[in-house]
């Protein structure tokens, strides 16, 4: 999560909105990034933990029992976790500029 989280939201950040006439975000390509990054990570770790990167996923499993209740919630908190470090160290890396838009998408 903390790769798929740097990408994705980090995708989403207006540089540019410091300008008089900002430019609009681009939703394709924040769209793009985030479905690249989902393929490109599941494709890396897909054989690892069976392709859990998004928690939806992971509750999906537990409610089919596909994968048991202990493993679901392990699974859970570490998604959770690592969405949140993700987060943190993109609020670090990025300037205080442009941390107003952070996520913001119109």
């Amino acid at each position: 999560m903390i790769i798929f989280v740097l990408i994705s939201l980090g995708s989403t950040i207006n540089w540019t909105a410091k300008q008089e006439n900002p430019p609009p975000v681009d939703l394709v390509l924040i769209s793009l990034c985030f479905g690249l990054s989902i393929a490109t990570l599941v494709q890396c770790f897909g054989h690892i933990s069976g392709a859990h990167i998004n928690p939806a996923v992971t509750v999906a499993m537990v409610a089919t029992r596909k994968l048991s209740l202990a493993k679901g919630v392990f699974y859970l908190l570490a998604q959770c976790l690592g969405a949140v470090v993700g987060a943190a160290i993109l609020y670090g890396v990025t300037p205080a500029s442009v941390r107003g838009g952070m996520g913001v998408t119109s």
